[in-house]
Protein backbone atom coordinates (compact mmCIF):
# COMPACT_ATOMS: atom_id res chain seq x y z
CA UNK A 1 0.00 0.00 0.00
CA UNK A 2 1.33 3.39 -0.86
CA UNK A 3 0.51 6.80 0.58
CA UNK A 4 -1.47 9.28 -1.52
CA UNK A 5 0.80 11.52 -3.54
CA UNK A 6 -0.27 14.74 -1.79
CA UNK A 7 0.91 13.38 1.58
CA UNK A 8 4.45 12.71 0.39
CA UNK A 9 4.84 15.90 -1.61
CA UNK A 10 7.77 17.99 -0.20
CA UNK A 11 5.54 21.04 0.34
CA UNK A 12 3.04 18.95 2.35
CA UNK A 13 5.85 17.51 4.47
CA UNK A 14 7.25 21.01 5.13
CA UNK A 15 3.79 22.29 6.10
CA UNK A 16 3.28 19.33 8.44
CA UNK A 17 6.72 19.84 10.03
CA UNK A 18 6.03 23.56 10.49
CA UNK A 19 2.66 22.86 12.13
CA UNK A 20 4.18 20.26 14.45
CA UNK A 21 6.96 22.66 15.42
CA UNK A 22 4.47 25.44 16.18
CA UNK A 23 2.43 23.18 18.47
CA UNK A 24 5.56 21.95 20.24
CA UNK A 25 6.80 25.48 20.85
CA UNK A 26 3.64 26.75 22.59
CA UNK A 27 4.44 28.23 25.97
CA UNK A 28 2.65 27.82 29.27
CA UNK A 29 -0.01 30.36 30.14
CA UNK A 30 1.19 33.56 31.76
CA UNK A 31 0.50 33.45 35.51
CA UNK A 32 -1.79 36.13 36.93
CA UNK A 33 -0.03 39.17 38.44
CA UNK A 34 0.70 39.46 42.14
CA UNK A 35 -2.19 41.20 43.91
CA UNK A 36 -2.50 42.87 47.29
CA UNK A 37 -4.52 45.25 49.43
CA UNK A 38 -3.83 46.96 52.76
CA UNK A 39 -5.77 48.75 55.44
CA UNK A 40 -3.79 49.79 58.52
CA UNK A 41 -4.54 52.31 61.25
CA UNK A 42 -1.63 53.82 63.16
CA UNK A 43 -2.26 54.97 66.69
CA UNK A 44 -0.78 55.66 70.10
CA UNK A 45 -0.32 52.97 72.68
CA UNK A 46 0.32 54.05 76.27
CA UNK A 47 3.43 56.21 76.43
CA UNK A 48 3.84 56.52 72.65
CA UNK A 49 4.23 59.70 70.65
CA UNK A 50 2.76 58.90 67.22
CA UNK A 51 2.96 62.04 65.09
CA UNK A 52 0.85 60.57 62.31
CA UNK A 53 -2.08 58.55 63.64
CA UNK A 54 -4.55 57.53 61.02
CA UNK A 55 -5.20 55.11 58.18
CA UNK A 56 -2.98 53.82 55.38
CA UNK A 57 -4.69 52.06 52.49
CA UNK A 58 -3.87 50.42 49.18
CA UNK A 59 -6.81 48.97 47.30
CA UNK A 60 -9.62 48.06 49.67
CA UNK A 61 -9.73 45.26 52.21
CA UNK A 62 -11.63 44.41 55.38
CA UNK A 63 -12.52 41.20 57.20
CA UNK A 64 -15.22 40.24 54.69
CA UNK A 65 -14.33 41.79 51.33
CA UNK A 66 -11.37 42.86 49.25
CA UNK A 67 -10.52 44.82 46.11
CA UNK A 68 -6.80 44.24 45.58
CA UNK A 69 -4.48 46.11 43.23
CA UNK A 70 -2.42 44.18 40.70
CA UNK A 71 1.31 44.57 40.22
CA UNK A 72 1.85 47.21 37.54
CA UNK A 73 -1.64 48.74 37.66
CA UNK A 74 -1.42 52.55 37.83
CA UNK A 75 2.14 52.39 39.12
CA UNK A 76 1.38 49.91 41.93
CA UNK A 77 4.09 47.45 42.89
CA UNK A 78 3.18 44.10 44.49
CA UNK A 79 5.38 41.11 45.20
CA UNK A 80 4.78 38.21 47.55
CA UNK A 81 5.59 34.66 48.51
CA UNK A 82 3.44 32.31 50.60
CA UNK A 83 4.94 28.85 51.08
CA UNK A 84 3.68 25.79 52.96
CA UNK A 85 6.25 24.89 55.65
CA UNK A 86 6.31 22.62 58.70
CA UNK A 87 2.53 22.22 58.95
CA UNK A 88 1.93 25.95 58.50
CA UNK A 89 2.98 28.75 56.18
CA UNK A 90 5.72 31.31 55.85
CA UNK A 91 4.95 34.52 54.04
CA UNK A 92 6.49 37.77 52.89
CA UNK A 93 5.17 40.56 50.73
CA UNK A 94 5.63 44.14 49.62
CA UNK A 95 2.96 46.51 48.43
CA UNK A 96 3.26 50.12 47.31
CA UNK A 97 0.94 52.49 45.53
CA UNK A 98 1.13 56.26 45.47
CA UNK A 99 2.83 57.38 48.70
CA UNK A 100 1.93 54.25 50.69
CA UNK A 101 4.51 51.50 51.26
CA UNK A 102 4.08 48.27 53.20
CA UNK A 103 6.18 45.16 53.71
CA UNK A 104 5.89 42.10 55.89
CA UNK A 105 8.74 39.65 56.39
CA UNK A 106 9.47 36.53 58.40
CA UNK A 107 5.76 35.85 58.86
CA UNK A 108 5.40 32.32 60.26
CA UNK A 109 1.84 31.00 60.62
CA UNK A 110 0.88 27.89 62.60
CA UNK A 111 -2.82 27.13 62.81
CA UNK A 112 -4.50 30.50 62.36
CA UNK A 113 -1.96 32.77 64.10
CA UNK A 114 1.66 33.75 63.76
CA UNK A 115 4.26 36.46 64.09
CA UNK A 116 6.42 38.52 61.74
CA UNK A 117 7.82 41.98 61.10
CA UNK A 118 6.24 44.97 59.36
CA UNK A 119 7.50 48.19 57.73
CA UNK A 120 5.06 50.81 56.54
CA UNK A 121 4.74 54.44 55.68
CA UNK A 122 2.77 56.96 53.71
CA UNK A 123 2.34 60.64 52.96
CA UNK A 124 0.93 61.28 56.44
CA UNK A 125 3.51 59.29 58.41
CA UNK A 126 6.63 61.45 57.90
CA UNK A 127 8.77 58.45 57.04
CA UNK A 128 8.87 54.69 57.27
CA UNK A 129 8.04 52.92 60.52
CA UNK A 130 9.46 49.49 61.35
CA UNK A 131 8.25 47.05 63.98
CA UNK A 132 10.39 46.82 67.12
CA UNK A 133 9.64 43.23 67.86
CA UNK A 134 7.11 40.79 66.51
CA UNK A 135 3.78 41.79 65.09
CA UNK A 136 0.88 39.39 65.56
CA UNK A 137 -0.92 37.95 62.53
CA UNK A 138 -4.35 36.29 62.73
CA UNK A 139 -5.74 34.68 59.59
CA UNK A 140 -9.12 35.85 58.29
CA UNK A 141 -9.31 32.88 55.94
CA UNK A 142 -7.08 29.81 55.98
CA UNK A 143 -3.78 30.48 54.22
CA UNK A 144 -2.99 28.55 51.10
CA UNK A 145 0.22 28.29 49.11
CA UNK A 146 0.30 31.55 47.15
CA UNK A 147 -2.36 33.40 49.20
CA UNK A 148 -2.72 34.99 52.65
CA UNK A 149 -5.52 37.19 54.07
CA UNK A 150 -4.74 38.25 57.62
CA UNK A 151 -5.31 40.79 60.35
CA UNK A 152 -2.18 42.15 62.00
CA UNK A 153 -1.24 44.33 64.93
CA UNK A 154 2.13 45.70 66.00
CA UNK A 155 2.59 47.06 69.53
CA UNK A 156 5.61 49.20 68.63
CA UNK A 157 6.72 50.76 65.35
CA UNK A 158 9.60 53.22 65.33
CA UNK A 159 10.59 55.78 62.74
CA UNK A 160 14.23 55.98 61.68
CA UNK A 161 13.77 59.56 60.47
CA UNK A 162 11.67 61.16 63.24
CA UNK A 163 13.29 61.34 66.68
CA UNK A 164 11.22 59.61 69.39
CA UNK A 165 8.38 58.89 66.95
CA UNK A 166 6.72 55.70 68.03
CA UNK A 167 3.39 54.30 66.87
CA UNK A 168 1.46 51.06 66.93
CA UNK A 169 -0.72 49.37 64.36
CA UNK A 170 -4.01 49.06 66.19
CA UNK A 171 -5.99 47.63 63.30
CA UNK A 172 -4.34 46.18 60.20
CA UNK A 173 -5.54 43.89 57.43
CA UNK A 174 -3.54 42.76 54.42
CA UNK A 175 -4.14 40.32 51.61
CA UNK A 176 -1.66 38.96 49.07
CA UNK A 177 -2.79 36.72 46.21
CA UNK A 178 -1.23 34.96 43.21
CA UNK A 179 2.06 34.82 45.15
CA UNK A 180 5.11 32.67 44.55
CA UNK A 181 4.81 29.28 46.22
CA UNK A 182 8.48 28.26 46.36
Amino acid sequence: MSLPRFLVHPAALALFACGAFTVASCSAPVPPPFQGALSATLGNATGQNCPAPGPLTVGAVNATDRVPVSDGDNGASVSCKVVAAAGGFVAEGTLSAGDTNFSMTNVAIQGDTGTGTVRLGGASTAGIYASEGPCTFTLIQPADAGRIWTKFSCPTLKSASALNAECSVVDGIVIFENCLTQ
